[in-house]
């Protein structure tokens, strides 16, 4: 049966309904990148919000780099108490509902709705960037401190941990995904 073929790519203790549920959260991340973040809501902010004022794309990047000084200020702690508590899965749900309240609520935004709309897409955003579910960051091999700041060793991508030490990489994984 092609259900049998299916399930048997899938590790055994995941489940179908699991891999179709984070499909469809991508798939929503994908949405709000483009309509929010690059193309509709951008276009509308500086257009109708701002009028076309020569300030309109500084203030729209401006609300953008609040909410990533938010996020980066912000993710070491939240991610230290999803950890503590075990609590990922649930700090994945309040972060998915935040951004989707604050993403509709940007269609209470007008023309002339600067700091409404700068607000609301800073909260939208927060939330966006806090609930994504990827692992950024580098490591080092075999290196002590004066080696890297020698120069004499690199940082690598967390990507390539998976090529160079896929032992380490599942391990890691594993701690991710708690």
């Amino acid at each position: 049966s092609s259900s049998a073929q299916r399930r048997t790519s899938l590790e055994a203790d995941v489940r179908p309904r699991e891999v179709w549920a984070w499909a469809m959260y991508d798939f929503a991340n994908s949405g709000y990148t483009t309509v929010v973040i690059t193309a509709v809501f951008n276009a509308y902010f500086v257009a109708v919000v701002a009028g076309q004022a020569v300030w309109a794309t500084f203030a729209w990047t401006a609300a953008l780099s609040v909410s990533y000084a938010l996020i980066v200020v912000s993710a070491p702690l939240i991610g230290a108490y999803a950890d503590a508590h075990a609590a990922k899965k649930l700090l994945l749900v309040l972060t998915t509902i935040g951004c989707v309240a604050g993403t509709a609520s940007l269609g209470l935004v007008g023309p002339g709705d600067l700091a409404l709309g700068m607000a609301l897409l800073i909260i939208s955003n927060f939330f966006f960037g806090t609930g994504e579910n990827l692992i950024y960051g580098e490591y080092l091999v075999n290196a002590q401190g004066e080696d890297v700041v020698a120069g004499i060793r690199t940082p690598r991508a967390i990507a390539e941990m998976e090529q160079d030490m896929p032992e380490i990489y599942r391990q890691l994984l594993e701690l991710h995904n708690r």
